[in-house]
């Protein structure tokens, strides 16, 4: 398990669906357009700018000067604008063949840019400054450097391109390179923007948010084997403030043993409290761990529903909050399934039977209980079959001590166990 590979992956694809996500949104408020990720530009905006470059190619090295008036007609999306650039050149040749020499031209381009307001993922807000430009034309030259006297008509190719640093809604600095004719350049100059500027509320935060919360959940709750823990009889009530289990487990998928520790970290007077959740892989031998951790807290409410949960974020590195929707369902609450059976209802018709199996000394790692012992029992038709023990001691935390679930799939045998192998205490938040 390569988790830092993992989580390099897991914050591109955080980005990639934010993007795409974000570039696509837009609502209407108001009667006006809001966008969760947009650029400075609306349709009709004017951008009057000047800059000053070095001028080289075909020998010659010089001055240039190009002032532009760009419009903007069009907003394909949120950050993405397309306009129309009128640009001139004033160049002054101070090397080269037949130096000095002067060239003077005026050219037309189509435009696009890309903006990345919005963009509020920390610890990149900066990129929100930024406005990424290209732009591709002809020019009509009116001198050219002695070289550059070619015959023909005085026509020109031009393009220009480089990235935008906004210093304040209006004012910006550019940098960038023109190619106009056979002569190119780098250049820095000053962009001056007139007209309204779109509405971006942002969001991309907001939605990395939400994303690496349902990978910590999914990570945890639906990792093989640990829903047989959390998701079956698991009593969090039975933990005092503090108190916490660390359990193991082994399955014929993987190779390493999963080292899984749980926490009742803080309980207030509603009853709502923290948990705290710690994955751990140990290394080969067992003797240290090999550094793949998850880890986050969850406040749960006293009917169980999810309030929030805290984790640090991929990006910052940070502890990063978010909060469910009201009602939203904790993950260790029986299924229905298991309710109907546990309430008489006959288990044979929903595929599976429930067998006591009477009340046993049994010993884990953490120590030796009185145990009650019981399993569900696949009774269907499928050739699939499966058989799931679990082990309940009432006076251990979280009442749950040892579940082993064995069967076939796809023919192969398999098999998962976890057990209780250590209770700890003086657990506390970390967030």
């Amino acid at each position: 398990m390569k988790n830092t590979n993992a989580r390099f992956i897991t914050v591109i694809l955080i980005v990639l669906f934010g993007l795409a996500a974000l570039a696509l949104s837009a609502q209407q408020t108001e009667g006006r357009t809001e966008y969760a990720w947009g650029s400075y530009y609306n349709p009709g905006n004017l951008i009057l700018g000047a800059s000053a470059r070095l001028d080289t190619g075909n020998g010659y090295f010089g001055l240039a000067t190009s002032p532009s008036a760009e419009l903007i007609y069009a907003k394909p999306t949120g950050p993405i604008d397309l306009g129309a650039q009128l640009v001139s050149r004033v160049g002054f040749a101070l090397t080269g063949p037949d130096a000095p020499g002067v060239g003077l031209g005026v050219g037309l381009l189509a435009t696009g840019r890309l903006g990345f307001r919005g963009f509020d993922l920390v610890p990149f807000e900066e990129l929100q400054r930024l406005d990424l430009y290209a732009g591709l034309g002809v020019a009509f030259d009116l001198a050219r450097y002695p070289v550059e006297q070619t015959g023909g008509l005085p026509l020109s190719f031009v393009g220009r391109a480089g990235v935008a640093y906004y210093l304040n809604n209006r004012m910006s600095v550019f940098f960038g390179t023109t190619q106009w004719n056979q002569t190119t350049g780098a250049e820095i100059g000053l962009r001056y923007r007139m007209g309204s500027t779109p509405v971006v509320t942002g969001g991309l935060a907001e939605l990395a948010t939400a994303t690496q919360a349902s990978i910590y959940l999914g990570s945890y709750f639906f990792a093989v084997p640990i829903p047989f823990v959390d998701t079956w009889y698991h009593d969090y009530s039975t933990y005092a403030v503090g108190q916490g289990t660390v359990w193991e487990f082994t399955t014929t998928e993987y190779e390493d043993v999963v080292r899984v520790e749980r926490a009742v970290v803080a309980r207030d007077a509603s009853g709502a409290e923290w948990r705290s959740y710690r994955w751990m892989v140990p290394s080969e031998d067992q003797t240290d761990l090999t550094g793949d951790e998850l880890y986050f807290e969850l406040r749960v409410n006293a009917d169980g529903s999810w309030d929030r949960m805290r984790f640090i974020d991929l990006f910052s590195g940070r502890p990063a909050e978010y909060v469910f929707e009201p009602g939203a369902s904790d993950a260790e609450v029986m299924t229905l399934l298991e309710q109907e059976a546990l309430q008489g209802t006959d288990p044979e018709e929903q595929g599976f039977r429930v067998e006591s199996r009477g009340r046993v000394r049994h010993t884990v790692g953490a120590g030796t209980y009185d145990a009650e012992h019981f399993a569900i029992v696949d009774v269907s038709d499928s050739p699939e079959d499966f058989e799931i023990e679990f082990y309940l001691a009432d006076d251990a935390p979280g009442r749950l001590i040892r579940t082993i679930m064995t069967g076939t799939e796809d023919g192969e045998p398999f098999r998962f166990e976890g057990q209780l192998v250590r209770i700890t205490s003086g657990n506390s938040r970390r967030f």
